[in-house]
């Protein structure tokens, strides 16, 4: 789904979706790389001359599994959106850019891609990594996981003569 630019003025528009909406299912499944459970998103777009600056709030949640254990772990994100887009800059010569430049999206033509502003803002909100909540219990299936793929090296692995070697040490 896109926006007109014309259709946003310094007043604001706004445009709220969720899970009933195709657009932002997908582009919340790009972003999240899983199916969302639940999403919402409430989000301003105001123009100030060229540039188009992106208030709001995203609420996500999906599962994702647990990056030590590999149990499927329950994330909920609450993100709030402070984005800014500004048109294409034309041209093929290289283009200096200022630290304040390295926090701006782009876009073309005459609209904004709906999709890409939700995915951008929710992307942000990602945590760095995906773990239990239940440490002990997480320890535990880890260990597991360590000690089954011990138990199945064979002499056809290219790497079973190392692994003896390891536990002789």
């Amino acid at each position: 789904m896109r926006i007109q630019i014309d259709s946003i003025d310094d007043r604001g528009r706004e445009v709220r979706a969720g899970l009933g909406e195709a657009w932002a299912v997908r582009a919340a499944d790009q972003a999240l790389e899983a199916t969302p459970e639940a999403l919402s998103a409430t989000l301003l777009f105001v123009r100030k001359g060229p540039a188009i600056f992106v208030t709001g709030k995203l609420e996500a949640r999906f599962v994702r599994p647990c990056d030590r254990c590999a149990q499927g772990v329950v994330v909920s994100l609450s993100h709030d959106v402070d984005l800014k887009y500004a048109p294409e800059q034309g041209g093929t010569g290289e283009i200096e850019l200022a630290e304040g430049d390295l926090d701006v999206g782009t876009f073309t033509g005459d609209a904004l891609d709906l999709g890409d502003v939700l995915s951008e803002g929710l992307a942000l909100a990602l945590p760095t990594r995906y773990l239990c909540a239940d440490t002990a219990a997480c320890d535990a299936r880890t260990t597991a996981l360590f000690a089954s793929s011990d138990a199945g090296a064979t002499a056809s692995s290219p790497f079973a003569a190392l692994a003896g070697l390891v536990r002789d040490a």
